[in-house]
Order: C-alpha cells, then sequence, then structure tokens
C-alpha cells in the first residue's frame, strides 16, 4: 500500500552556529551546511516496511541477519521467528533492482503520482 506525499519546498541541511536560525543543530557536520530550500516532487511512499516473507516471495533468497532460522537464538523470550519482520541488510541498488523487477520504478509512477496530484488523468 503507497500513500502520496505531496510535493513542495523543504528546507535542506543543517547548521550549527546560530541556535535562533533555520534547522540549527549542533551536531551537525560541515558538508551540511547551509541550509537550503529544496523543491521536492510528489511521490509515493509504502506505508509498511517490506516483510522478509515479501522479499523472499520476489527474490528467492533473503539477505536478512534476523531471520526465522538466527532469531530464536539472540531474543531473549526465545520467541520463534517469523517472515513478518522487516528485511534488513538491503542496499539501495538491491531496493532499485526489486522495484524495478516489480514494475515499481519512478518512470512508470510519473503519470500516476501526477493523476494523483492533480486528481485525475490529465486531459
Amino acid at each position: 500500500m503507497f500513500v502520496l506525499l505531496p510535493g513542495g519546498t523543504i528546507t535542506m541541511g543543517a547548521q550549527q552556529t546560530d541556535p535562533n536560525g533555520r534547522n540549527y543543530d549542533p551536531q551537525s557536520e560541515l558538508n551540511e551546511s547551509p541550509p537550503r530550500e529544496v523543491r521536492v516532487s510528489a511521490l509515493f511512499l509504502s506505508k509498511f516496511e517490506m516483510t522478509q516473507g515479501q522479499w523472499l516471495r520476489f527474490a528467492s533468497q533473503s539477505p536478512s541477519q534476523y531471520n526465522p532460522q538466527t532469531y530464536r537464538s539472540w531474543n531473549e523470550g526465545g520467541k520463534p521467528g517469523d517472515l513478518l519482520h522487516p528485511v534488513e541488510r538491503v542496499s539501495w541498488n538491491d531496493c532499485r533492482a526489486m522495484l524495478e523487477r516489480l514494475g515499481l520504478e519512478r518512470r512508470r509512477l510519473g503519470p500516476l503520482v501526477r493523476q494523483c496530484a492533480l486528481g485525475g488523468p490529465r486531459r
């Protein structure tokens, strides 16, 4: 299930010199400064994390360290693991490849995002 996040303008970055200024963060790094206005396009975001079971179904193998076979060994209650836990240990490239395989890569979603943002199909 996906939700549409509307586009808009955000202030990206942080600064550590002015406590009363925008996006003050005393622990920010120098490469995060200066804060600047950025226009963000509308996008879809999954409402829920992808489970290990979903990843396994589409990829035929799970990269997760905390899978049903290892879950019992590290959790304090000794509860059995299952495939409903979120998948972890996947790279950005793994996720992009999975989205493309599922037909959810950006270029295919673009027209749908525009339609939802505009309240219907373009005329």
